[in-house]
C-alpha cells in the first residue's frame, strides 16, 4: 500500500500478533520463500486506511470479525484499530 508493506491482524491479537509483539520482528513465508522482518505497529489514522482497504477488498471473507456501521468511513476504522492490529513492515 503506497509503496510500504503491512501485516494485519482482522481475527484480533491471536497467537502471532502477540509473538511479533514481544519479539518486533518475524520469518515471513511466502511461496516457499522466507524473509526476515521487522514490524512496527501502526496506530490512529495509519492503522485505520490500511484497515480500510484491506476491509473494502476483503469484506467478504473477514467482515463478520469487525464490528462496523453500514458503509464505515475511517473514523470507524481508526475506532476499531485495537481490536484488529496492524503492523508496518520496515
Amino acid at each position: 500500500m503506497d509503496g510500504s508493506r503491512y501485516l494485519v491482524a482482522p481475527y484480533g491479537a491471536v497467537g502471532w500478533v502477540h509473538n511479533i509483539r514481544a519479539a518486533g520482528g518475524a520469518s515471513l513465508s511466502r511461496g516457499g520463500v522466507s524473509e526476515q522482518i521487522t514490524v512496527t505497529e501502526c496506530e490512529g489514522r495509519e492503522a485505520g486506511t490500511v484497515l480500510k482497504a484491506y476491509y473494502e477488498d476483503l469484506e467478504r471473507i473477514v467482515g463478520s470479525y469487525f464490528d462496523l456501521p453500514d458503509d464505515p468511513e475511517l473514523e470507524d476504522f481508526v475506532a476499531v484499530v485495537p481490536d484488529h492490529p496492524v503492523f508496518r513492515i520496515e
